[in-house]
């Protein structure tokens, strides 16, 4: 109960947007929620607080078209709002339409923007885009698997079939290099299929009919052999397919298929113990140069000081050397422009010794160099290690970065220790699965991985 009258001096005018709210809130209060002319008035305000900025507005929005509450069902439009809402930092709208791409539903299907989208919302704490990403990772994979050509491979019950993996067989991820056997089998029957390797730690893959997301095993056979044991649902073809569980091995292996129980083996894999790091593919190298990159620019040390007019990019110890244009690409969009080295020219204040950057437009300019990057996949395909950069800005002293780098393959598909893609900065670029046969399958046109940048 109010004490008195308002005075002047304790009375503020609403804003025509809060009376809107006000008044919507009121029909929601009165069970008027229902009618035609409710509908009418929530997708009004809904929409002019939307077109006024409001991310939240949007993505309300969003669901009523999105499920025909109050107007008529309408996906296409709803998401747009949801990609409104998305980059107004709406994560229930960016997993919504992640949904949406990964289903083509109001939009054109696309695997690649799916996963963008659920790695944004994931990334922002919306844990169910987390167990989507997951799946859609997983589905890919199978994706590609199903279209590799079995060039005559066929696995006969009871019978070993020998093999040779080696850099001339398409990969499913950048260096896991696959080989996939035909299984005929009928509904009801029970097999166990094995993959033994003296030369790599095997990796094996069984899909076919009614197995949509595919079976996958690693050590199960005992050691660093792979076996899955499974119940065929329907008569038809299944797949065997065998890769290595470390990215860039090869050699000899062995596949069996047997309708007997497999023997327990608990024996562990040792191989993996003796590994040293491998190199990253240059595909991969870019991805890490990019995501460590955008996290500099994103630090106190870039943001900080008079503006720029370009920040460039340079290899190597002078920083001379250009970098991939598929390391500056992911970063075209920024203001200011990060460009090659050539964009600056570098000197040294003689009096001071700081550096002079000029960028060609002849404004102050950042030279960011990456010096050094001793960075590998270990034994469990994770990649860890660290970039070293050099950042001579104009009239500043030069410093040095020390950015660790990290990739946990176990986290990005939750079941398997490989990973088909993912995304490092919360983009939505990417894309669906690669041709079959392809030696670049995964490497460059499934999404980014989930690198995490620390320390500089």
């Amino acid at each position: 109960m109010l004490d008195g009258p308002l005075s002047e001096s304790s009375w503020h005018p609403m804003s025509v947007t809060s009376m809107k709210h006000r008044a919507l809130f009121v029909v929601v209060f009165l069970g008027l929620w229902t009618s035609p002319l409710a509908g009418q008035l929530a997708e009004r305000l809904y929409r002019e607080a939307c077109e006024g900025g409001s991310a939240l507005e949007c993505n309300l929005l969003g669901i009523m078209y999105e499920i025909g509450d109050g107007v008529t069902q309408d996906l296409g439009q709803a998401a747009t709002l949801f990609q409104q809402a998305c980059d107004g930092e709406i994560m229930q709208s960016c997993h919504r339409i992640g949904v949406m791409y990964a289903n083509g539903t109001g939009v054109t299907q696309d695997l690649g923007q799916a996963v963008g989208f659920f790695q944004q919302a994931c990334d922002g704490g919306e844990t169910q885009s987390c167990s989507q990403l997951d799946l859609l990772f997983r589905l890919m994979t199978v994706a590609v698997l199903e279209q590799l050509p079995l060039d005559d491979r066929a696995l006969t019950i009871g019978v070993d079939a020998s093999g040779t993996l080696t850099e001339a067989d398409p990969e499913v991820q950048a260096g896991q290099y696959t080989q996939v056997w035909a299984l005929e089998l009928s509904a009801g029957q029970t097999v166990s299929v094995a993959a033994t390797s003296a030369d790599f730690d095997s990796y094996l893959w069984v899909t076919g009919p009614g197995l949509d997301s595919g079976l996958d095993d690693d050590d199960s056979g005992g050691g660093c052999d792979a076996r899955i044991t499974f119940t065929a649902s329907v008569d038809g073809q299944y797949r065997a397919s065998i890769n290595t569980a470390v990215p860039g091995e090869t050699g000899d292996f062995v596949l069996r298929a047997s309708d007997a129980p497999p023997v327990a083996n608990s024996e562990p894999c040792s191989r993996a113990l003796a590994r040293v790091p491998q190199p990253l593919p240059p595909a991969i190298e870019g991805q890490m140069y990019a995501a460590v990159l955008e996290h500099v620019l994103e630090s106190d040390l870039i943001q900080e000081g008079e503006p720029v007019a370009a920040i460039c990019v340079g290899l190597g110890a002078t920083g001379e050397e250009p970098v991939s244009p598929d390391v500056l690409s992911p970063l075209s969009e920024r203001e200011p422009p990060v460009v090659a080295s050539t964009g600056c020219v570098r000197s040294v204040d003689a009096a001071t010794s700081f550096p002079v950057i000029r960028a060609t437009d002849g404004g102050p300019g950042i030279f960011l160099t990456i010096v050094e990057a001793p960075v590998g996949r270990e034994a469990d395909g994770s990649i860890t290690g660290a970039v070293i950069l050099r950042v001579e800005r104009d009239g500043i002293e030069a410093q040095m970065l020390r950015c660790g780098v990290e990739v946990d393959m176990g986290a990005v598909t939750g079941t398997q220790r490989r990973a088909t893609g993912g995304r490092g900065g919360g983009g939505r670029a990417g894309g669906g699965a690669p041709p079959a046969g392809s030696r670049t399958q995964g490497a460059r046109n499934l999404p980014n991985l989930p690198w995490q940048i620390s320390g500089c």
